[in-house]
């Protein structure tokens, strides 16, 4: 698309992406001038040539992205003189400008607040580029390329967030030299750091340092107290370590501020015994001194759970709660396990021994269907105040009786328990009373159990094969069409036409270009490779729409709230209703949410058949399949 087109009066974004706009003025946007637009996207719009009274008539813009283009520094230079006082964001990413002397001369004294420089090889870097920007708050410079002795932040001292992502630096930059003294969130991710020991040199100016990104380093070891200094300090990422990170000092992660931990995925180093015998880390100091723990993330490590030593190491985190460790926290008032997959126990004393003041239970939303008298220590039952059992299964057998009885009797709150249903159909867990007889009888009381288990073993195996049964009750659905008469497709230029939203233009290209096109050689028309540069987008779409054989309408939330993909189905379904011809095949990406739910699309949906992507291999199997049955 070589134009901007018309927006309805009250939009304030535009987000104008991958199309063609080699020339830019003031007249390539003429019709977003009447609105009062605050964010403008240009991203990859190979813009090469830009004027410099081409932002003059956007006095409400906050945000604007020019990345991906190839405009030069020159250009760039005199078209953000053009720009108001009030910008506060300015992403240029991947754009190859170096030097930048003079390029933010025009913005002198504005309010940007936010600037991005990605992906530009921008070594030597100076921050007296950025100088006349007082503003200025937050600097992503990362993947630049950056090495320790090109790198300068002198003229910054304002700056909260500055990213230093995927840089060579060999060291920790030193932001007390460049008078940074009010850095909030900083990022070093994937750089070459072998060390973090500068951490302690640098500690007195960055006492307001919140936030913390170390991940994809390759150091060695986390050395004692290396973060203690950090006063401010709530939130420390480190992710995917290398293999050669093998230690962590005493007392690594000693922090009184420190809130939420992420040590995720380190592929080098083992949470075990042994690892522990060979002081590799220490359990029982390792987070002797962070008790303000609020969240810990120790994700994809291994972790020797099963030794008391290792578990051992959680004790001081009084306000972080592991799995399996109730005994651990005597004081514990109210414990949410809301959300897992939780089966029935009958060994409660283990698992809530000394655990006597807990008032509030939270099982809701997990697959418990039974609960013994053995579950939970009596004492420690009827000393609660609440019990959430809600959205759990429960099986209706003599086994449940003790817990009916106790439901009717007990003063405990039981949240919704008039709700609770019997896994075998509508019978509601109050309601159900079995006589002395049936619970005593044993052929019965087999026959349900056998029953019971056959039912959700039918259910399980008809889960996990769902869609190898769809798949062949789709093939012995298909070979009745193989006798239809095929229509004349010697008119046709195009097997499909394909309707859908830039948003979803990744899946498009990536998955059903490439299998359809590619793979089964069938001829898709896709708007933003097959319309033809400066004619009408509607025309194109009539054109294009005619000679095509059928109409593939991609469907997703993000469509539903696109006016030019309503419009395409609206011009879809003229064709069909004129002419006959014309087929709409539907490829469901999500399901639709029901804000987002039209009546066209609702009526399209009922009385379609469609294709719904999954990333289960048998369902992707099944999607190409209709797909390609719908194009023969």
């Amino acid at each position: 698309m070589n134009f901007i087109p018309k927006f309805p009066p009250k939009t304030v974004e535009v987000i104008f992406i991958n199309n063609h706009l080699p020339n830019v003025s003031r007249k390539t946007f003429n019709n977003l001038t009447h609105l009062k637009l605050k964010n403008l996207d240009l991203q990859g719009n190979s813009i090469s040539v830009i004027q410099n009274d081409s932002f003059a008539s956007f006095i409400f813009l906050e945000n604007l992205d020019l990345s991906r283009n190839n405009i030069t520094e020159k250009d760039a230079m005199d078209c953000f003189k053009s720009l108001r006082k009030g910008i506060h964001q300015l992403r240029l990413n991947h754009l190859l400008w170096h030097p930048l002397e003079g390029l933010f001369d025009g913005l002198n004294n504005s309010n940007v607040t936010r600037i991005e420089l990605s992906h530009s090889y921008l070594t030597p870097f100076e921050g007296r580029w950025f100088s006349g920007l007082p503003q200025l708050k937050s600097l992503d410079i990362s993947w630049n390329s950056i090495k320790d002795s090109d790198f300068n932040l002198t003229g910054l001292p304002n700056i909260h967030d500055i990213n230093l992502a995927g840089n060579w630096f060999n060291i920790i930059p030193d932001f007390c030299q460049f008078g940074l003294n009010n850095i909030a969130n900083l990022h070093l991710c994937d750089t070459k750091l072998y060390t973090i020991n500068h951490l302690r040199n640098y500690s007195s100016c960055l006492q307001n340092l919140k936030k913390l990104y170390l991940s994809g380093l390759s150091i060695r070891l986390i050395p004692t107290n290396i973060f203690s200094n950090l006063k401010s300090l709530t939130e420390l990422t480190m992710k995917q370590m290398s293999t050669q990170f093998k230690k962590i000092h005493k007392y690594a992660f000693n922090s009184s501020s420190l809130q939420s931990l992420t040590f995720w995925r380190a592929d080098g180093f083992l949470f075990t015994s042994k690892s522990a015998n060979q002081e590799m880390f220490h359990p029982d100091s390792l987070f002797g001194y962070s008790k303000n723990i609020k969240e810990l993330d120790l994700s994809n490590n291994k972790i020797d759970l099963i030794s008391n030593k290792i578990r051992l190491m959680f004790k001081p985190l009084k306000k972080y709660m592991p799995k399996y460790f109730l005994p651990l926290f005597p004081l514990l008032t109210f414990i949410s396990f809301e959300n897992n997959k939780i089966h029935p126990w009958n060994y409660g004393h283990s698992v809530f021994n000394g655990v006597r003041n807990l008032k509030i239970v939270n099982l809701r939303s997990n697959k418990i269907g039974m609960i013994y008298d053995t579950s939970f220590p009596l004492a420690l039952l009827n000393n609660l105040t609440s019990i959430n059992l809600l959205f759990n299964r429960f099986s209706c057998t003599c086994d449940l009786q003790w817990f009916r009885n106790w439901m009717k009797h007990t003063r405990v709150n039981i949240s919704g328990n008039n709700t609770y249903k019997c896994d075998t159909g509508k019978l509601k867990v109050v309601d159900y009373n079995p006589d002395f007889i049936e619970c005593h009888i044993l052929s019965i009381s087999l026959s349900i159990g056998f029953g019971v288990a056959f039912i959700l073993i039918v259910t399980i195996t008809g889960y996990i094969c769902r869609w190898r049964f769809r798949f062949q009750l789709y093939k012995l659905r298909s070979l009745r069409k193989q006798y239809k008469e095929l229509v004349n497709k010697e008119d046709f230029v195009y097997s499909a036409y394909v309707v859908y939203c830039y948003e979803d233009f990744t899946w498009v290209k990536r998955s059903l270009i490439q299998e359809i096109e590619e793979k089964q050689g069938y001829k898709l028309c896709i708007p933003h490779r097959d319309f033809e540069l400066g004619k009408v987008f509607a025309d194109n779409i009539v054109e294009h729409m005619h000679l095509s054989e059928t109409v593939i309408l991609v469907l997703s939330n993000n469509f539903a709230k696109n006016e030019w993909c309503l419009f395409q189905l609206a011009v879809a379904k003229n064709k069909l209703n004129k002419l006959g011809k014309l087929s709409i095949f539907l490829v469901l990406l999500e399901e639709i949410e029901f804000k987002n739910m039209n009546s066209a699309l609702y009526h399209l949906l009922k009385m379609s058949s469609y294709a719904a992507w999954d990333n289960d291999d048998n369902a992707q199997k099944l999607f190409w399949d209709q797909i390609r049955d719908h194009l023969s």
